[in-house]
């Protein structure tokens, strides 16, 4: 919207400008019309430095908020790559996990084992002395 304001400003100020030159080469024009033409045109002026300041507002404001959005991107991707290495380490934990409760159960096996062969010594040992 800026943008065409910005154009149809500009417009107005070349049209005032050739109005002028036009009353200023014509010998019959009035002094009057000159004048008005002459704060048409620098009424325009006026304008299109305003919506200059405007549309440089505009798009100082635009930059900005790309920049915040890079940042919030940036942001996002580096709490993404955390978070994949997060659960990187969580896996690796839960392979150890799983290793070392295999390890537990195969002691666990080997105990029950040795315990039944020493309690079958044991109940040798018991008829042995009944």
């Amino acid at each position: 919207k800026a943008n065409q304001a910005l154009a149809v400003e500009r417009q107005e100020v070349s049209d005032a400008r050739a109005e002028a030159e036009q009353l200023k080469s014509s010998p019959a024009a009035g002094q009057q019309e000159l004048a008005d033409a002459q704060g048409a045109l620098t009424h325009a002026q006026a304008s299109n430095q305003q919506l200059s300041a405007k549309v440089n507002f505009l798009r100082q404001e635009v930059v900005q908020a790309a920049a915040a959005l890079n940042a919030e991107r940036q942001s996002t991707v580096a709490a993404r790559r955390e978070a994949a290495a997060i659960k990187g380490e969580l896996f690796d934990m839960q392979e150890q996990l799983t290793a070392t409760a295999d390890a537990l159960k195969k002691q666990a096996n080997e105990v029950a084992v040795a315990r039944a062969e020493v309690e079958a010594q044991l109940e040798k040992a018991n008829q042995a002395l009944a």
